[in-house]
């Protein structure tokens, strides 16, 4: 009898062998999700290979895989499990930075995220390929939707997405219950099919069925959005980023202005929205907003300042807008700012100072900021500010001091900076201080030496600095300082 020869490798893991991408042992205990399948693939290998000397999935093989990723699958928490199964489902072949994005506006905060899916890798559930994309074994994506298939799971009919020919999977099913996330296009599809699948969407929409969405991933053009009628269904988060990319003028759809529920919305890339309508300001609901790489959009409505419950704003990578509108400091609870690389950016309101919650701001490289505004001192919840790359900058203002909670500052290749307020010594808590590359900066104040609680400070390449050694006498909490390139800084012998 002819024996056919099996080869295996070690895995990457573990001390366990892999058979064509699947790992061999022997205990079936072990969770790694890809080592339990493969222990009954093992079984049958054995059994069959002896016989036959060759080896052939059995007909039970299925059922024997899918009890496998269930065993693995309710030992996950429960952010993972969501997780898994959106991986499985709606996600498709996202970059890494999409799905963490994605998945922190769903299941929480981004640390929470982060450890479920190391745990999703550990158990060998999902991987990365080597361009940081998502990826998942076929047999684990098969048996993954067959949670979301089976009408036992508490998970059934949760999140609806597109099969390879473009109609939607779990439709109608998912209308008896809340909807997790659905994950369409429209674009690739046929005529037909396409109209098929917004006249399931309208169902959402004319209350047929339970009408709850969390989130819809769009990857369409914003004209299949305007003519499905989602913004009856309340939906609460929505990601369109990418859907406006192009060189043309895309006018934001009046679809979302009536989506008063949301919550969320992504429209990062939205390469050809050049501005914001003033009914903008209606979705009142909105905590986090989305706007990176809009290089088109000129500016911000005055109904800007109307959107009073958002906490998180991203507007980076913005190469036309100039200015923020004053009433933007009515965004009483916004916590999170980025308007790094706002590369036509020069000021900033003066009403900004009334962002009181705010504990998170980048302004990186807006290259054309020349100073911040006076009542910038009035932040007194802001713990993180990055003004790296502002190279217009060549001062922070005497109200810097009122910066109370501040604990990181990076002023890197600040390269017209002069010279640091006197109320610098009043930032207690600053433990991080990234002077580097301040070409101008010639003293430190004398206040420097209150600032006990450093612990990091770089003040590499800064080649006109002085720095007498009475100033660093006090900052015994240093863990690391950098000095390279700036032969004038002198440090006490306690910190050479």
């Amino acid at each position: 009898m002819e024996r056919t020869c099996v080869m295996a490798t070690p895995c990457a893991c573990c001390s366990c062998f892999m058979l064509a991408g699947v790992a061999l042992v022997s205990a079936p205990t072990v969770l790694c999700c890809l080592h339990v399948i493969s222990a009954v693939l093992l079984q049958e290998v054995h059994d069959t290979f002896v016989v036959h000397g060759s080896w052939t999935p059995q007909d039970k093989s299925e059922d024997k895989l899918k009890d496998a990723v269930m065993l693995t699958f309710n030992t996950l928490c429960g952010v993972a499990k969501n997780m898994f199964l959106d991986c499985v489902s709606v996600l498709g072949t996202s970059s890494r930075s999409e799905m963490m994005a994605i998945e922190e506006v769903l299941w929480g905060d981004q640390g929470g995220v982060q450890s479920a899916f190391k745990e999703l890798q550990r158990r060998a559930l999902v991987s990365l390929d080597e361009d940081d994309d998502l990826m998942v074994h076929d047999v684990i994506l098969t048996l993954g939707r067959a949670i979301l298939f089976d009408r036992t799971s508490p998970f059934y009919g949760s999140r609806v997405w597109e099969e390879g020919d473009g109609k939607l999977v779990q439709f109608d099913q998912a209308l008896q219950k809340p909807i997790v996330a659905i994950a369409i296009t429209l674009k690739w599809v046929s005529v037909h099919l396409a109209d098929y699948n917004r006249q399931l969407l309208a169902k959402l929409a004319n209350g047929q069925g339970y009408g709850r969405v969390q989130l819809l991933l769009g990857g369409s053009t914003w004209v299949h959005l305007s003519s499905s009628n989602l913004q009856r269904c309340g939906l609460q988060k929505l990601c369109l980023g990418r859907c406006g990319r192009s060189t043309y003028t895309a006018p934001l759809p009046t679809a979302i202005l009536q989506m008063t529920a949301l919550q969320m919305l992504d429209l990062n890339d939205s390469r050809g929205l050049e501005l914001l309508p003033e009914a903008f300001g209606k979705l009142t609901a909105l905590r986090n907003l989305r706007l990176c790489d809009c290089v088109s959009l000129r500016s911000l409505p005055k109904s800007f300042g109307q959107l009073t419950a958002l906490q998180k704003l991203d507007l980076s990578w913005h190469q036309q807008l100039r200015s923020l509108p004053e009433s933007f400091g009515h965004l009483t609870d916004l916590q999170e700012l980025d308007l790094s690389w706002c590369t036509q950016l020069q000021s900033l309101p003066e009403s900004f100072g009334q962002l009181t919650a705010l504990q998170k701001l980048d302004l990186s490289y807006c290259v054309q900021l020349r100073s911040l505004p006076k009542s910038f001192g009035q932040l007194t919840a802001l713990q993180e500010l990055g003004l790296m790359g502002c190279v217009q900058v060549s001062s922070l203002p005497q109200s810097s001091g009122q910066l109370t909670a501040l604990q990181k500052l990076n002023l890197h290749d600040c390269e017209q900076l002069v010279f640091l307020p006197e109320s610098l010594g009043q930032l207690k808590v600053l433990h991080t201080l990234d002077l580097s590359g301040c070409n101008r900066l010639v003293s430190l104040p004398d206040s420097f030496q209150q600032l006990t609680a450093l612990e990091h400070l770089n003040l590499g390449k800064c080649d006109q600095l002085v720095v007498p050694p009475r100033l660093c006498e006090r900052l015994t909490g240093l863990v690391l300082l950098n000095k390279r390139g700036s032969n004038k800084v002198v440090l006490p012998p306690e910190l050479q």
